[in-house]
């Protein structure tokens, strides 16, 4: 949550500094995909676009969301561990499952006389399970 919360300190910083809902906004709306509209304004705001001013606003981006890639990156590792520990614990059960069916199996035959015993075909289950 720290780190959440560090992530957002530098976000809003970023936003605000560089003026991301009204000025980058306006760059935004007129170079990116509006060219058909106008050329001339497109033409002008990319030639007005200061170079300093990109090349601070793309480290500073950097600098501000590269953070967010790493917490992301580590969540995703959280939620992979436990799907491994799911899957694993399933894999668990469903042999445990598979135990118990076999020895049913094996005590019912033991009960019943030849030409009644149940002809279970453990690898059935086993196909079954992997569909």
């Amino acid at each position: 949550m720290d780190e959440f919360k560090s992530i957002s300190v530098l976000e809003r910083a970023f936003v605000k500094k560089y003026k991301l809902h009204t000025l980058i906004k306006e760059v935004r709306n007129r170079v990116g995909g509006h060219i058909h509209n106008d050329y001339c304004l497109w033409y002008e705001t990319v030639v007005d676009l200061e170079p300093q001013y990109a090349a601070d606003m793309t480290i500073a981006f950097l600098k501000a969301f590269s953070p967010i890639q790493h917490l992301t990156m580590k969540l995703a590792g959280f939620e992979h561990e436990k799907f491994l520990k799911h899957g694993n614990d399933s894999t668990k059960s469903v042999n445990h499952l598979l135990d118990k069916i076999e020895n049913l199996t094996r005590e019912v035959n033991d009960k019943q006389p030849d030409g009644m015993k149940l002809g279970f075909d453990m690898k059935v289950f086993l196909d079954m399970l992997k569909n």
